[in-house]
């Protein structure tokens, strides 16, 4: 009997501090600028999420959202310029190229994941990459020269 009521008493506990947690966590609201630009560019993607973030000490706002059957991330300014788009795309849209580096230096590996990565004019490629147990990350330009 003792053991329950310290169970219970555990579960008010936690489920006291997480109503706590929620209520005080501050809701960042997306800038008007941000939404103009996202809604004019992707006028039926339904947006996942948002947020604010800070990189080199400026201010950015990063839209994650779904197009379709097309996943898509984007990281704006606080004037809605787009700063980077990353796109899941599917192994076989990669281009010739990079399947040809793949198949020559990675055999064994597998794609879990591939995304186009658009900074400013700059095009790349990342890729998700497992061979057994172990993860890694390639990137490669559009021209199929292994960044990382």
């Amino acid at each position: 009997m003792k053991h329950n009521i310290t169970i219970v008493l555990g579960l008010i506990i936690a489920i006291t501090t997480i109503a706590t947690f929620a209520q005080n966590k501050k809701k960042v609201e997306m800038p008007k600028a941000i939404t103009g630009a996202f809604q004019k560019a992707y006028p039926n993607a339904k947006l996942l999420s948002f947020s604010k973030e800070k990189e080199k000490g400026q201010v950015q706002y990063e839209v994650e959202s779904q197009d379709g059957a097309t996943r898509r991330d984007l990281i704006y300014d606080v004037n809605g310029n787009v700063l980077e788009i990353e796109e899941v795309i599917s192994a076989e849209d990669l281009p010739a190229v990079i399947k040809q580096v793949l198949e020559k230096d990675y055999k064994n590996a597998i794609i879990v994941k591939a995304e186009t990565l658009v900074r400013g004019d700059v095009l790349a490629y990342e890729l998700s990459m497992k061979k057994g147990n172990k993860k890694f990350g390639l990137t490669f330009d559009k021209d199929g020269t292994l960044k990382k």
